[in-house]
């Protein structure tokens, strides 16, 4: 016998609400947030202008990675209204970046009701695993099952700290004017592809100064053309 038609009806919704829920939490991230801060002495009657990157001696050890490090926060300065002098060395301001990443384990113990309480609970006992206990019960002592988890929690996952320095000098002063950093911490390891965004966010509160951590959120979606 065929089964009603609302049954079917009900069931093609309720896939389609499970692909749909499944699609999702599949999806690349839209967005990202970084920390970010900033100290400036750019006054009032400043104005942006044409630029030209700075390199320190280690920097020039290594022009080709420089040169991509410098591509990818340029769009961010262009956006702000400044200009790649076309002369090296030329231009009203001199930008100086750096880009880092230190690897770290994550030692901060998150809470998880799957791990036993090292006073024991309603796991059982620390260290008994998948044996028993002798403890307290409601007709007096007996014999209790420990634990149904694991004792060992697993290695701490590793995480990858990414952050960007941005120095903006006034050539003709010889005096830093703005100063920028963005940082985000990931777990595993550094993704290149973020670099862009976070010079973004190092200068999106431009010429503001952020004295404390500030989390910015940035899109990681291209921006459509002008």
């Amino acid at each position: 016998m065929a089964p009603p038609r609302h049954l079917g009806t009900r069931l093609a919704a309720l896939l389609g609400l499970v692909c749909a829920l499944a699609l999702a939490g599949c999806a690349a991230p839209t967005s990202f947030t970084p920390q970010v801060m900033a100290h400036s002495r750019w006054d009032a009657q400043r104005q942006v202008g044409s630029f030209s990157f700075e390199r320190l001696p280690s920097q020039d050890a290594d022009p080709v990675a420089q040169g991509q490090l410098e591509a990818a926060a340029l769009p961010a300065l262009l956006k702000l209204g400044f200009a790649l002098s076309e002369t090296p060395g030329g231009g009203a301001y001199a930008v100086q970046l750096t880009a880092r990443v230190r690897t770290e384990r994550d030692t901060f113990q998150r809470y998880d009701p799957f791990w036993p309480s090292p006073w024991g609970g309603p796991w059982g006992p620390p260290g008994v695993g998948f044996g028993a206990y002798w403890g307290p019960g409601p007709y007096g002592p007996a014999w209790r099952p420990g634990s149904m988890w694991m004792m060992v929690p697993p290695p701490a996952p590793t995480i990858a700290r990414m952050q960007v320095d941005v120095l903006i000098r006034d050539r003709q002063a010889g005096a830093v004017v703005y100063e920028a950093h963005a940082r985000h911490d990931r777990v595993g390891a550094a993704d290149d592809r973020l670099w862009p965004h976070l010079f973004k966010a190092a200068l999106s509160r431009f010429p503001a100064t952020l004295s404390e951590p500030m989390d910015v959120e940035v899109s990681l979606l291209p921006e459509a053309p002008r």
